[in-house]
């Protein structure tokens, strides 16, 4: 009577699925087992590809599978498991084999026609920030989320105007000073957090607080329209800020007056622009 090994080697060899009723030990390396369904599986998901590059019997195909196994216990007896470099490269496979798995498709679909819809639109948002680093402790979170909103409660009554508790209270200094404008924007221009809770507010209402990696936020819709699409600007860039004294100052000033009137009487923007700005990024391609 032919015996299991004869019966799966024929079997594979004609292409047979073969269906193994129980695990049976196909060979043992060392005191470890390698089972026949095991050998099984391998054989048939390789040998698609197998015939394709170099074709194997089952037989040579179990010769192969032997070595391998073989070569896998001598890298444990040297510990090569253990070694930084192997970890690393482990955790890269597993990371690139786990990805398809960790994909749900409908969310991926439903967030594609999500940012499409949103790319129709533009919404121009006002916000005051209180800044919490990201791994922060949960007391501390607790704190700042109750301290906002105890802010926003005087807001929405009418207590606090939105743009003076913006001007006073938020850690994001350079839109405080237009009281919390940040001005129209669009899908991907802001965190996910953020932009989210901007769409899905009315005119006029302020959110309660929004959590991204910044911190913590309230948010109030001031206005929306149409996409409006995007422009190409050139710019011609004098160095001046809030740490210029007057003298630096008022030699910004001037050569921006200056390269504005020879605009004015019809020289070349471009020209102009590589010969005088100071922006090194943009000034060898015309601003």
């Amino acid at each position: 009577m032919m015996n299991r090994m004869s019966k799966m080697m024929l079997g594979l060899a004609l292409g047979l699925s073969i269906q193994l009723s129980a695990q049976e030990v196909l060979f043992t390396v060392g005191d470890l087992p390698v089972y026949d369904d095991e050998f099984v599986a391998v054989f048939e998901k390789n040998r698609s590809v197998g015939q394709q590059i170099d074709p194997k019997t089952p037989q040579e195909y179990l010769d192969l599978y032997i070595n391998f196994k073989l070569k896998i216990a001598e890298a444990y007896a040297q510990q090569r498991d253990t070694s930084q470099r192997f970890i690393k490269e482990f955790a890269g496979y597993r990371s690139q084999l786990a990805k398809p798995y960790l994909t749900d498709k409908a969310s991926k679909e439903g967030l594609l026609q999500e940012a499409y819809a949103r790319m129709q639109e533009e919404v121009r948002a006002a916000h005051i920030m209180y800044a919490l680093p990201a791994n922060a402790l949960p007391e501390d979170t607790l704190a700042v989320y109750n301290k906002m909103v105890a802010l926003r409660d005087r807001i929405v009554t009418g207590a606090l105007p939105f743009e003076a508790a913006a001007r006073n209270e938020s850690a994001d200094t350079y839109s405080a000073k237009m009281g919390g404008d940040l001005g129209f924007f669009t899908v991907f221009n802001m965190v996910y957090p953020f932009e989210s809770a901007a769409y899905n507010l009315a005119k006029g209402e302020v959110s309660m607080p929004i959590r991204s990696q910044y911190g913590y936020h309230l948010i109030k819709l001031l206005d929306r329209r149409p996409a409006q699409g995007k422009v190409r600007v050139r710019h011609i860039f004098f160095k001046a800020n809030d740490r210029s004294n007057n003298v630096e100052s008022a030699r910004a000033e001037r050569s921006a007056t200056e390269a504005y009137d020879r605009l004015v009487a019809g020289e070349d923007f471009a020209s102009l622009a590589k010969t005088y700005s100071e922006d090194p990024n943009s000034a060898d391609r015309g601003g």
